[in-house]
């Protein structure tokens, strides 16, 4: 099976997520190997290309953007973390304040919306008032 440029930036990546300085040179190092090895060195350029990519692709999962009609406390953003089943250390949260929300939040986290605002309440009984 032929790996692609993306993929061999993604291993990379996760082989250096986190680590020191020192590491994430190792694990540079070991890529250039795995390439020479492979007879793919030629792909070097196309894996840095494709490596901030491959970093959004392999953190969406850790990534949260919280909507809020104000700011919204540290506290109330973990027990928000916490309530979806996500570590509030393990996780990059993005705050965006949308005042046309009302009041409540929103959160979305990769492919999934949980719309907790007024706004979106308010629409929703729309939608049954007019079915």
């Amino acid at each position: 099976m032929a790996l692609t440029p993306k993929d061999y930036a993604r291993a990379y990546y996760l082989a250096a997520r986190g680590k020191p300085k020192a590491q994430v040179a190792a694990a540079a190092e070991r890529l250039r190997e795995v390439l020479r090895a492979r007879g793919a060195l030629r792909l070097l350029p196309q894996v840095l290309s494709a490596l901030p990519d491959a970093i959004i692709a392999t953190d969406a999962d850790r990534r949260v953007t919280i909507e809020s009609a104000a700011p919204i406390s540290d506290a109330t953003t973990d027990a928000i973390l916490e309530a979806i089943g996500t570590d509030p250390k393990d996780t990059e949260v993005v705050h965006a304040v949308l005042p046309d929300l009302i009041g409540g939040v929103r959160i979305k986290r990769m492919d999934s919306v949980i719309d907790g605002s007024v706004r979106g309440r308010i629409a929703r009984i729309k939608v049954a008032l007019v079915n």
